[in-house]
């Protein structure tokens, strides 16, 4: 007894089961097909490659003969990769989320033949353990509800199945955007702000990246030290927790703790692209190295575990190597530190992360989290040597501990190529270009955008989420089509390529058309009709509006409206960014960190940020000197356009008017907003003041 179908799935989190004695089978059509001839409940399994606990649970019960027997016997069993079906995932989060108030992953669903839910809940224990079922008395109360109370299980799952559709995709009030709603959302994030750790909420927390990007946008505009101190604390106290990686760059998960000293070890492509860019917006904010520094060690990460010169960016690492592993490979105790470098650095390491005999992991107590715990200063005092001698041992140590841990096993890489992670991590590093001018982060971020348009691009279906075998597969998500339409719209900025321009007003134009709603207004997450008929739990409507886990499409698909409207002139871009703003003004009110992308869009929406338009020949160094300056700039939301003598370049008719009037002159920079343009800069300088003051 052994082995199923999921042994020749392309998913990396399927193919790890295949082997299991469980007859599992990947989502399709079959499932409910066999579930309705059979008159069987639907075991439904969502986990990924990453997920610590979904190996566990795995472990101790998929792989359980006698488990494995009775499931079989009595259900019909699919797995499905969360990554791979972000849409499937989603709406059985929500079901299980409001039947038990828990979600995550793995995500255990109990579904009737039509694919509908009515049981469910995350990790269980095999057997029961502290007053609390295990798997298996799950199982056989499940499959008695199911048997014994038919009646009593439709009308829940009616009632449930009603409420799911009102909250994912009706519209709620009549209420349109202001900026109250903005104002009330900073408010929010700033009752939410951790004081003396920086960051949101208590234990466990999160990055929130788009509460941190809405404080950098509002501190642009206000001017309040308030904000800006809640985003650098933020920044900073992340970067000295263990939930970034000290030596090796990139950020994990999630912390278990207040402090971001213990984490979930995996990490995320989604999650490190956006960090990446609120590392890259607050160097440009503030000028201070340390967020440069975190910056590049996070493309140093990224590009040694990813493909980029052939394929994309990473998907995710896994956090260990099995069930037993408790973070091993990043984890250190004093024994190994010692063993990795001489005495003396062996001495400064120790109290700079905080390593000794008593660590930070239960399962292990030797085992030590690397974290900033005391600074360089603070090290020279106690052990009385220059501070410049502290600095070069941390340096010199820092590089033999990354060369021990490289000859340990890595945990597992998942170079799965998606479009919408691709286009946040690329989109993320023209971001950091902006920042700090280094031309390969440009470049690598280019050639991948032209390879995912190359393979992935179907005028009639948008972007494909994934590759199989070459081929583009599973195609009708809204994440795919907004992510690389922001990257596209991006290296048309970065390069004043007209191509890319073009596309991504196509990829724009697909969304409205193939996503929108039409009755309700906003974007649903798979486009009309394409997964109908899979099963009737996948044709309610899904809006999503909340940063879960990656930034809401809605907010985004917004920004790139917007941006569209102020770089073409093309006022129905932004006619229908407010309308989608307006869908989502009541839903949203009171949601603060966890809509902040929603809030993000709508502060653009509603500030204008800054078009800037250099009037010049590309070839000149003058005009060079002024788009660095442009991109430069801590200006959030702003436009970069190129008007070149006799360009049609397509742009706002005040803008082209002033563009116009300077041609065949000195390059300038014009910063408009909306219908007035400021007088013209022609000194690089000057135009960095005009931008960060707020252009005004």
């Amino acid at each position: 007894m052994g082995g199923n179908r999921l042994a020749n799935e392309k998913s990396a989190y399927l193919r790890s089961a295949g082997h299991q004695p469980i007859d599992w089978l990947p989502w399709s059509k079959e499932v409910f097909e066999r579930a309705k001839r059979d008159d069987k409940p639907i075991l439904l399994d969502i986990g990924a490659v990453w997920c610590h606990w979904c190996h566990v649970m795995d472990r101790e019960s998929y792989e359980d003969k006698e488990v494995a027997k009775f499931i079989n016997e009595n259900f019909v069993a699919v797995k499905v990769d969360r990554d791979e079906r972000p849409d499937v995932d989603s709406r059985y989060q929500y079901a299980v989320q409001m039947m038990s108030n828990h979600g995550g992953w793995p995500l255990t669903a109990f579904l009737l033949p039509d694919g509908r839910c009515f049981g469910g809940g995350t990790y269980f224990p095999p057997d029961d353990s502290y007053d609390r079922p295990g798997f298996k008395t799950v199982l056989k109360r499940i499959l008695g509800l199911y048997r014994d109370n038919k009646g009593h299980v439709m009308e829940h799952v009616e009632r449930l199945s009603q409420e799911l559709q009102r909250r994912m995709g009706h519209r709620h009030g009549d209420q349109k955007l202001d900026l109250s709603l903005v104002t009330e959302a900073e408010r929010h994030i700033k009752e939410a702000f951790d004081p003396q750790y920086g960051g949101f909420g208590e234990a466990p927390k999160f990055p929130h990246t788009g509460a941190v990007e809405l404080l950098m946008m509002r501190h642009h505009r206000t001017k309040d030290p308030e904000i800006r101190k809640i985003a650098e604390l933020t920044l900073q106290r992340m970067a000295m927790g263990g939930m970034y990686d000290q030596l090796g760059g990139g950020f994990h998960r999630y912390s278990v703790d207040e402090r971001w000293i213990v984490p979930h070890f995996e990490k995320m492509s989604y999650d490190n692209a956006e960090l990446l860019r609120n590392y890259a917006h607050a160097f440009q904010m503030t000028r201070k190295d340390l967020y440069a520094n975190v910056a590049r060690d996070m493309i140093r990460y990224i590009d040694s575990v990813s493909d980029v010169s052939s394929s994309g960016f990473f998907a995710s690492q896994d956090a260990d190597q099995g069930p037993d592993d408790d973070g091993d490979y990043f984890t250190w105790t004093i024994e190994e530190l010692i063993a990795a470098v001489d005495k003396e650095e062996a001495k400064v390491l120790a109290l700079y992360y905080d390593v000794s005999d008593v660590g930070e992991m239960k399962e292990n107590p030797r085992k030590n989290v690397l974290w900033v715990a005391q600074s360089p200063d603070l090290i020279a005092q106690q052990l009385k040597m220059p501070v410049q001698r502290v600095e070069s041992l941390l340096d010199s140590g820092r590089k033999k501990m990354l060369a021990a841990r490289g000859k340990r096993k890595e945990p597992f890489v998942d170079r799965t190529l998606y479009a919408s992670w691709n286009g946040m991590m690329a989109s993320a590093y023209l971001e950091t270009w902006r920042a700090l001018q280094d031309e390969p982060i440009k470049k690598t971020a280019l050639s991948i955008i032209d390879r995912i348009l190359a393979k992935l691009w179907d005028p009639a279906r948008g972007f494909a989420h994934t590759l199989q075998d070459s081929t583009p597969h599973i195609f009708g998500l809204v994440d795919d089509n907004v992510e690389m339409a922001q990257a596209l719209i991006t290296a048309f900025e970065v390069t004043q390529d007209p191509k890319y321009l073009a596309a991504g007003e196509a990829t724009m134009k697909f969304v409205v058309d193939k996503f929108w709603d039409a009755k309700n207004g906003g974007l649903m997450d798979t486009a009309k009709g394409v997964y109908e008929g899979e099963t009737p739990a996948l044709d309610s409507p899904n809006k999503p509006v909340m940063d879960t886990p990656t930034p809401s499409p809605n907010g985004v698909a917004a920004m790139n409206l917007d941006r569209l409207a102020a770089l073409t002139g093309k006022e129905e871009y932004a006619k229908r960014a407010s309308e989608m703003l307006d869908a989502f003004a009541y839903r949203a009110r009171g949601l603060g960190v966890y809509a902040a992308t929603y809030f993000l869009a709508s502060e653009a929406h509603l500030s204008h940020p800054a078009n800037v338009v250099v009037v010049g020949a590309k070839e000149d160094v003058a005009t060079q000197a002024l788009l660095t300056a442009a991109h430069r700039a801590f200006a959030p939301g702003r436009t970069v356009l190129l008007s070149e003598p006799g360009s049609k370049t397509p742009m706002p008719e005040t803008a082209r008017a002033a563009a116009e009037s300077f041609a065949g002159k000195k390059p300038v920079a014009l910063v408009c907003r909306g219908e007035t343009c400021l007088p013209p800069a022609d000194d690089p300088a000057k135009l960095v003041l005009l931008l960060e003051s707020g252009g005004s």
